[in-house]
């Protein structure tokens, strides 16, 4: 009986050794799970997909192995993000050299991504193409960037990222306590320090996340406080919010007051330059000022729609008249649906 089961559990388990060699497990060589030999998962970068969930987390089997070969797993602290080519299929080989693939094992977690000019990460990091290579915190904010993907290039990345990060923390942490002991004496300077801190800071740090709540505080007086400049006239309103654009510069409370700016200059019959200035709020940093650029375009809408029923009040006008306001309005309301609906409507009195 027990030379009956024997058996039965050895065959068992050779049938358990060859599904799982099939899938590429095993100590030996390469396959698609990686081995631990030549080829294997220790001999090449191990790739994220995606900034926003960079760590690839091991399945137990492979931290099971790792652990039994006295290999622990380290906290990551850098990224490393390659943008290539959408039509790129084999990396190149300058990431084949064994310092960065030991990288990859450590401290640094490395994120391939297809360039898309649409990805608010790529815009925020100003790309305007592929390939490049970027060297990121693990909150994705960049500090050193190159268009050259070549073995240099990708060692003056990962050799300099850390000494940068670690200035910006310090210079963060340095220029916070200033601003808070300055808040005791000297309010403007110590708003001039916190703009300074959110318009040029990276995202997901403490000392930047509350010095955007005080800016964000002090913006919010300053927006309640130009309904007086305002009344007097849109003019004076104006001139008191580009200030208050100047002062907050990079900061959501910046941005507010340009959107009111645009209403302002619509309603004074400065139609394009309130366009224009909407349009432009649409390429800001969505990870910074996302509600803004949201409020930005619902203006835009309201612009349009009091264009359109201009567009539509002029064609069921004269119609010896309507074709040159119709080219106004077009001319107008550009970059707006009422600006497409003019120049279609004007074609109709050719």
């Amino acid at each position: 009986m027990k030379t009956k089961l024997a058996a039965g559990l050895a065959f068992v388990l050779a049938l358990s050794a060859q599904a799982f060699a099939q899938k590429g497990g095993g100590f030996g060589g390469g396959g698609a799970g990686g081995g631990m030999g030549p080829g294997g998962m220790q001999n090449k970068i191990r790739w994220a997909s995606n900034v926003d969930n960079p760590v690839v987390a091991e399945d137990p089997i492979t931290a099971r192995r790792l652990k039994q070969m006295g290999i622990e797993p380290v906290d990551k602290k850098y990224m490393f993000v390659y943008v290539r080519p959408i039509a790129e299929t084999v990396d190149p080989g300058s990431f084949n050299s064994t310092d960065i693939i030991t990288l990859s094992h450590e401290a640094w977690v490395f994120v391939k991504m297809d360039y898309d000019k649409d990805n608010p990460h790529q815009k925020a990091w100003g790309l305007k193409g592929a390939p490049a290579i970027i060297g990121c915190d693990l909150h994705a904010n960049d500090f050193i960037k190159s268009a050259s993907i070549d073995l240099a290039s990708i060692r003056r990345i990962t050799g300099g990222l850390p000494e940068a990060i670690q200035r910006y923390e310090q210079k963060l942490k340095s220029d916070f306590a200033k601003a808070n002991e300055f808040l005791k004496s000297d309010e403007p300077k110590a708003m001039k320090l916190f703009v300074e801190i959110v318009s040029d800071g990276k995202k997901g740090y403490k000392e930047v996340e509350d010095s955007a709540t005080k800016v964000g505080d002090f913006g919010q007086a300053a927006i309640l406080k130009s309904d007086l400049p305002e009344s007097v006239s849109p003019e004076a309103g104006i001139d008191y919010l580009e200030e208050m654009a100047k002062i907050f510069k990079g900061t959501a409370p910046a941005v507010q007051a340009e959107i009111r700016i645009a209403r302002l200059d619509h309603d004074r019959g400065q139609i394009q330059p309130a366009i224009q200035r909407l349009l432009g709020i649409q390429k800001y940093d969505p990870r910074s000022v996302k509600a803004e650029i949201d409020n930005a375009l619902h203006a835009l809408e309201d612009i349009s729609r009091a264009g359109e029923a201009k567009v539509e009040l002029a064609s069921s006008g004269d119609k010896t008249l309507a074709k040159d306001s119709l080219r106004r309005l077009a001319k107008d309301y550009a970059g707006t649906d009422a600006g497409k609906k003019a120049a279609d409507a004007s074609k109709r009195f050719e």
